[in-house]
């Protein structure tokens, strides 16, 4: 499992989920793309789908086949909807022998509900603008994802309109920087750049990560 995390909300971090999430589709990966904010989950909006069900009736024993929707706006993306935060635990634990990638867009920050979906990840990706406050709460998420064992392989870089310079950081490696445009979706640089991300996540050997039950997982 891919987590797609950010320390602050309006990084632009559930459009970086899709993007990632249709750039393996268009490989002809059957990827699964799930909503695990649980307070203001925001996938569905952006996809134009239906609210109900998803993580939920995963979580009480749906057939996966029906507990996901599809949506023209990420083609060949099976998408799971946010539900109660009590429910996500048991609905990733179903996940985990998918055969290809699930990619998690998470929660921003590093409180309990950005924490629980980042223990099922065995490699993520953070999000934030080139704001030095939204690095800040980046750098910081990113310290907790390796805290739980998470391989953090990397940043995504969202310019704004009044760009600062960056605050080096030791740890902090820029994947991709992305242009702040209307359709970032339907933009053809930025839909390259995720296809960069997506390949930063799936390639080279496994690597571990924690799980919920503090055991080790393995890609996907």
């Amino acid at each position: 499992m891919f987590a797609i995390a950010g320390g602050k909300g309006g990084s632009g971090k559930t459009t970086t989920a899709v993007g990632v999430a249709r750039a393996l589709a268009r490989q002809g990966r059957d990827p699964i793309l799930v909503d695990c904010d649980t307070d203001m989950p925001d996938l569905h909006h952006l996809l134009g789908i239906e609210a109900p069900g998803g993580i939920d009736d995963l979580a009480s024993g749906t057939a996966l086949e029906r507990a996901w929707q599809f949506s023209t706006a990420a083609p060949g993306v099976r998408c799971l909807t946010a539900g109660d935060r009590s429910n996500v635990d048991t609905a990733l634990a179903r996940l985990a022998d998918w055969h290809d990638p699930v990619i998690l867009d998470c929660p921003p920050g590093v409180g309990p509900d950005a924490v629980r979906p980042l223990r099922h990840a065995s490699r993520a990706v953070v999000v934030s603008t080139d704001q030095p406050a939204s690095l800040a709460d980046a750098d910081t998420t990113a310290r907790t994802a390796r805290e739980l064992g998470t391989d953090v392989v990397g940043t995504v870089l969202r310019e704004t309109d009044s760009p600062a310079e960056p605050a080096p950081h030791a740890d902090r490696r820029v994947l991709v920087t992305v242009r702040s445009v209307d359709s970032p979706l339907e933009d053809p640089q930025i839909r390259q750049a995720w296809t960069r991300v997506a390949g930063h996540l799936t390639s080279g050997p496994p690597r571990r990560g924690r799980s919920r039950r503090g055991g080790i997982s393995s890609d996907p």
